[in-house]
């Protein structure tokens, strides 16, 4: 598909996400599986619902668009799910797992953050604003989840998983706890 006009991007756009969400509905569940905080677990799990729930409305986006989901295959996103199973079957520490699984995690919310915005521009500019509507619950929710996971990881796993490298540490001293800072990410083109 040539990408000759703001429409041909925001169909390659979604198409994109399509590919990427339908994705993630396979890797969540393993990833869940090799978590061992209950409160990661549970997260991943209700986002792995919402992420059922984000593939409904780009399909309502397509037809409204009158064209089909299909012809893109995320290979970001892939490449992001890959590396995401292959860390968590590397690390044998539940703690470091989880902080690893987390920070994987939070890798996909920033891609989907980018391309949802990306897109939310570009329906806008084209004045479909039943999408534009769709996208932006869409990033809210992405948004959330993100939040929800950095609250995990400092409230829990973090801490968990700093006891571990003060075990391991030569100097655990050097060793400290962090709190990030908020933010709030918005893509405009």
């Amino acid at each position: 598909m040539a990408l000759g006009s703001i429409h041909d991007l925001l169909i390659h756009q979604l198409r994109d996400l399509y590919s990427a969400e339908r994705q993630i509905l396979l890797v969540w569940p393993q990833l869940i599986d090799r978590s061992a905080s209950q409160a990661l677990r549970t997260a991943l799990a209700g986002h792995r619902d919402e992420t059922a729930r984000h593939v409904v409305r780009l399909e309502e986006a397509f037809w409204l668009l009158e064209t089909v989901p299909h012809g893109v295959r995320c290979r970001g996103m892939e490449g992001l799910l890959m590396e995401a199973l292959s860390n968590a079957s590397a690390q044998s520490d539940p703690a470091l797992r989880d902080s690893g699984i987390i920070a994987d995690c939070q890798r996909v919310e920033g891609y989907e953050l980018a391309v949802y915005g990306t897109a939310r521009i570009f329906a806008e500019s084209l004045g479909h604003h039943r999408i534009v509507a769709m996208l932006e619950r869409t990033l809210e929710e992405e948004e959330a989840i993100d939040a929800v996971l950095s609250g995990i990881a400092e409230r829990e796993v973090g801490p968990a998983a700093l006891r571990v490298a003060s075990r391991e540490a030569r100097h655990p001293e050097l060793v400290r706890s962090f709190s990030a800072p908020r933010r709030q990410l918005r893509i405009t083109v």
